[in-house]
């Protein structure tokens, strides 16, 4: 995770890579977790397992 900018950054100006980013991406992030990720909340062993995923990645969890 410390790495990923660097790693990002070395990948882009190689012209190995291309980031794309969706104008609205935090909406559309917003609507999966509302609407599907309920789905897979057992299968994955719960919603609070999702959340110390989404911690580790320092994102928003839900």
């Amino acid at each position: 995770k410390d790495k990923e900018g660097s790693i990002k950054e070395d990948l882009v100006a190689k012209d190995e890579m291309q980031i794309d980013q969706l104008e609205d991406e935090g909406e559309c992030v917003k609507k999966a977790q509302a609407t599907v990720w309920p789905e897979f909340y057992e299968q994955v062993g719960g919603k609070d397992k999702i959340n110390e995923l989404l911690i580790l990645l320092d994102r928003e969890s839900i």
